[in-house]
């Protein structure tokens, strides 16, 4: 199934990777300026914007796969296109393609500088070229919902092919009847939401694959994470991704494919139909169903402004919400999953912002600030037990990485990183301890 991971949307968790377009505005992805680079590895050529035409008929074999994901998944056809086969090189190429016209270069580098300061990335790691070449190596195929078509790999055994044409079919339907391209546009500040309907749309597709793939078979979510996980780390580069990714890019599959046959559970696929029109708004929501069902919502977190950093002169590079997944797949990189599960389950509402300060060399010009809400104190009280097991301090440092440090106040906790060889612990406290008025209010 792994194999069947859409890159266009790169949503890694879903909350760490997102797709679409944004304006440059105050507390809004800025875009890139003269001299930062973009996403594209190096070594990817451009691709051309027309894609070939689909003129080949389906095929007997084609056609009977099409019917049976509409039966399956108790959908008509509105129109039925024969998928395109591509080589590997051509469909990383086109991917790469498609992400760099809808996802802001800042996202995806603040991203990265996050996960640099918070010491889940290696310091010369570059998040989008780690990304692009473990989709490479795990692609199959993929559905391009601005363009309403398939592709599939062509080195891929009969029976992957099946499956993932399958796999891919599900989000045509998806398409066809929920808007699929623009329910997964890309919204500044909003990348919380969209990993929760990412989750959506990946777990309906894994639950119809499977119930025609494998009919009968009963999977836990837990199997399915650990075959996912399993086949990530024994792939061509998955053993040298960092874990973090790792599970990034599992999560929508797996909390997706809770959600979706929970929701078969109470009411078939009329149900799952119903949760289109009224998606989870959350990752929380789409975790605990039974939140959704409430529609309990995020709380807010205010935006701390790029003046109120005493220290040099930044502007915000990005900033948004991880949501409980973002925040779960974080500490996972600390302790036991299960530990973290527990700890994450008492998210209220979050926002991280990526500052870059204006002047500074390229190593040290970024700083993060992660606010974090819960819904009790006591809640907190379970993150920053983490947190102490992780740093044993208030802070921590590292001569080559910079320092990390963190405070819980009530039922809050704020964490403040920055890659920054050299950096000490004295300056990144007293910096958080300035923002104390502003981070709690």
């Amino acid at each position: 199934m792994w194999s069947r991971l859409r890159p266009p949307l790169l949503a890694i968790a879903s909350c760490l990777f997102v797709s679409g377009c944004a304006s440059s505005s105050p507390g809004e992805p800025e875009a890139p300026r003269r001299g930062e680079r973009t996403t594209r590895p190096a070594g990817v050529a451009s691709v051309a914007a027309t894609l070939p035409s689909p003129n080949s008929p389906l095929t007997p074999r084609q056609a009977r796969i099409f019917d049976q994901v509409a039966s399956a998944r108790q959908l008509g056809w509105k129109s039925r296109q024969a998928p395109t086969v591509i080589s590997r090189e051509e469909a990383y190429a086109r991917i790469v393609a498609l992400n760099e016209k809808s996802m802001p270069s800042a996202v995806m580098r603040a991203q990265g500088e996050m996960l640099r300061a918070l010491w889940l990335i290696g310091p010369e790691d570059d998040l989008a070229e780690r990304v692009y070449r473990l989709a490479r190596a795990n692609l199959a195929g993929f559905y391009d919902q601005h363009t309403d078509r398939m592709f599939l790999i062509d080195d891929l055994t009969d029976v992957m092919a099946q499956e993932t044409l399958t796999h891919e079919l599900v989000h045509a339907l998806q398409d066809q009847h929920f808007d699929l391209a623009g329910r997964l546009r890309y919204r500044p500040g909003q990348s919380d939401s969209l990993s929760a309907v990412h989750g959506l749309c990946e777990g309906e597709a894994t639950a119809a694959t499977f119930e025609i793939t494998a009919p009968g078979t009963s999977l836990s979510p837990s199997v399915l994470r650990l075959a996912l996980m399993a086949s990530l780390a024994l792939s061509e580069e998955g053993a040298s991704t960092p874990r973090v990714l790792q599970a990034g890019l599992a999560a929508s599959y797996v909390d997706g494919y809770r959600f979706v046959q929970e929701l078969r559970r109470r009411g078939g696929w009329a149900r799952v139909d119903r949760a289109w029109q009224q998606p989870p708004q959350t990752t929380e929501q789409l975790i605990h169903v039974e939140k959704y069902l409430r529609r309990e919502p995020a709380l807010e977190v205010a935006l701390v402004a790029a003046s109120a950093m005493s220290s040099g002169r930044f502007r915000v590079l990005d900033t948004a919400a991880m949501g409980e997944q973002g925040l779960r797949i974080v500490l996972e990189q600390w302790v036991h999953r299960e530990e973290a599960a527990r700890a994450a389950a008492g998210w209220g509402g979050d926002r991280y912002t990526v500052f870059v300060q204006d002047g500074a060399t390229a190593k040290s010009a970024h700083l993060v600030l992660w606010q974090l809400r819960f819904d009790t104190v006591r809640d907190a009280e379970e993150v920053g037990g983490v947190l102490t097991k992780t740093f044993s301090k208030l802070c921590a440092e590292k001569p080559k990485r910079g320092a990390i440090a963190w405070r819980r106040w009530a039922d809050r906790v704020v964490i403040l990183a920055r890659h920054s060889p050299g950096l000490r612990c004295s300056a990144l406290s007293a910096t958080l301890n300035e923002l104390y008025p502003l981070v709690v209010r």
